[in-house]
């Protein structure tokens, strides 16, 4: 069906294409021979409507890139710079529009010695979850998760707010002291609030691990190849973020991602990484919380305002390494995408094939010693 949806649009373009040509050509040849007014006015009505749609997509990026600049001429009003005493909304009719949010700096259940116990790490990787999501961290844990048991430097922490009730403060309590990686943040867990954990998690990486070179932001049902990604990185851009970027996002004014027109009146959103895995350096980290300071919150969403709004103010996103393979099927991947692709999102029996991602890797140690050339294809959301 996409497939076909996609011909059938290439032939509407070429169709287009062809016919603009030869009205432009008949126009020509026949103004030659009569009224060169006449024809002129003809082709103006023909291109008009692309010439306008153009235009107008110029002036909207202009627009939003004048907009980016006035945020850097700015002082900052937000917490994190001011070092006031954060408002932390706890519900969405709370969202502080228009302003610089805060950052929840505070950790009630807290692992600060995780990165120090652990010397020479390589990467820190954060994943957002939720108390409730216990298949899925045990999930992470015994998949890429392990990847320090397989002689990686890389080690994953949980990022999860505030507790609503009992039974979550006991979930919190256990896995908290039987595997020491889960970090609960001064935020509540509301679907339109995530950008509170995700700054909170900043600031913990920040603060907590600052001599961990790589950081990777990460869902919690995602699956990663971290045997690629180890010998991958020496080619990762340092100064930017290395992702799975969307260009050009048309937004959405109705549904679950809705954004209003009053939250952002531009027809598209600034280029932004999709959130379920991001790569960076960690010399970013404080670039980011420094931005949130002087960016307001014009969107919900947490990866266009992070990944998009805040990695422009703090020096914009350059993704030489794209590593985000998304899976439509949602239930498996191609056996010819092990070895090329760094991650996978939406993946069903995530063990099954991280068993496979093992014995891959192991195969290309034992038989050929060599890393190979790694091409990474990208399938979009």
């Amino acid at each position: 069906m996409e497939a076909m949806q996609i011909s059938s649009e290439l032939e509407e373009k070429n169709y287009n294409i062809y016919y603009h040509r030869n009205v432009t050509r008949k126009c020509i040849h026949l103004a030659g021979k009569r009224n060169l007014t006449i024809y002129v006015a003809i082709l103006t009505l023909i291109f008009l409507p692309n010439i306008l749609s153009l235009t107008e997509d110029i002036i909207e990026a202009i627009s939003v890139g004048l907009w980016g600049y006035q945020l850097n001429l700015k002082g900052g009003n937000g917490s994190y710079c001011s070092g006031r005493e954060p408002f932390i909304p706890s519900a969405r009719e709370e969202f502080p529009h228009g302003t610089a949010p805060d950052v929840p700096i505070n950790f009630p259940v807290d692992e600060p010695n995780f990165c120090s116990d652990n010397p020479g790490l390589e990467v820190i990787a954060y994943v957002a979850s939720t108390i409730s999501a216990i298949d899925k961290r045990n999930i992470t844990r015994h998949t890429w998760g392990s990847a320090y048991k397989h002689g990686l430097k890389m080690r994953v922490v949980f990022m999860v707010g505030r507790p609503v009730n009992v039974t979550e403060e006991k979930i919190l309590q256990s896995e908290s002291e039987v595997y020491h990686d889960m970090i609960q943040g001064e935020y509540t867990e509301d679907y339109h609030l995530v950008t509170y954990k995700i700054l909170s998690s900043l600031h913990w990486v920040s603060s907590r691990c600052s001599s961990v070179p790589w950081v990777i932001r990460a869902d919690d049902d995602i699956l990663v190849d971290p045997f690629l990604l180890h010998k991958l990185l020496p080619r990762a851009e340092e100064d930017g973020f290395n992702c799975y970027l969307w260009p050009k996002s048309y937004v959405i004014r109705n549904g679950k991602w809705a954004v209003t027109k009053q939250e952002w009146g531009y027809k598209y959103y600034p280029p932004y990484c999709a959130g379920a895995f991001v790569l960076h350096h960690h010399q970013l980290l404080l670039r980011l919380l420094e931005a949130s300071c002087r960016t307001p919150m014009m969107v919900w969403m947490e990866d266009t305002y992070v990944f998009g709004f805040l990695a422009g103010v703090a020096g914009g996103i350059r993704p030489e390494l794209k590593v985000m393979q998304h899976s439509h099927v949602g239930d498996m991947i191609y056996e010819e995408d092990l070895g090329s692709v760094t991650s996978w999102a939406e993946i069903d029996d995530r063990t099954s094939w991280w068993e496979n991602i093992v014995k891959f890797h192991k195969r290309s140690t034992e038989y050929s010693g060599k890393e190979g050339n790694f091409n990474l294809h990208i399938l979009g959301f």
